[in-house]
Formats: structure tokens, sequence, C-alpha cells
């Protein structure tokens, strides 16, 4: 048994000798906090209401809209209906705006 578990952890293999199923790999494609900051500073969001390059509490689209129509597109393109980003709902929002639309 105590082969085993030295075998295991490959203390028999030779003085200072790591297993490289042990070693840390480093994953290139994994997504860390620190690239999706720097990936997004720059980014300019789309409208939710007609997919141009501006903020979707701007849109001149807006005006032309229904509460209802405005109201089933950000819950069809799943927003927050606080604040119409994309990303989490209106329970999780920290934003102190109420309404936008």
């Amino acid at each position: 048994m105590i082969r085993l578990a030295r075998e295991g952890f490959g203390k028999d293999r030779g003085s200072g000798a790591i297993r490289k199923d042990c070693q840390k790999s480093v994953h290139k494609d994994e997504p860390t906090a620190a690239t999706l900051i720097s990936s997004t500073t720059g980014a300019k969001l789309n409208c939710i209401f007609c997919d141009r390059p501006h903020l979707s509490q701007d849109c001149q689209r807006l005006s032309d809209m229904s509460y209802e129509d405005r109201k089933s597109q950000v819950i069809r393109k799943r927003c927050c209906l606080v604040c119409l980003k994309v990303g989490h709902l209106a329970k999780r929002c920290h934003s102190s705006v109420r309404c936008l639309i």
C-alpha cells in the first residue's frame, strides 16, 4: 500500500523528478478578470434596439416605440430591465437608476 502511494505521487521515479501530469499547465484560452477588463474597456456596446454603436437609453428609436414594444425587446435580448445591459437581470443590477425604458 505504501508502494502504491509512493508511485502515485512520483516518489520512486528518481530524485526531484516531477510527473508531467502533475505539472500545472497554462491555459491560454481560459478567461480571466484581467482579460475581460482589457478586452471590453475600449469596446463600444451596440444598442439593443437598433444595433448601432451607442447606449441603448440614447437610441432615437425609443421615442417611436411603445412601452410594451421596448419591454419585449429588452426581454427578448435578455437584458437588464433597469440599466439595459446584457449580462445580468434586474434583481442583480447595481445601477442607481431605476427605469430607462
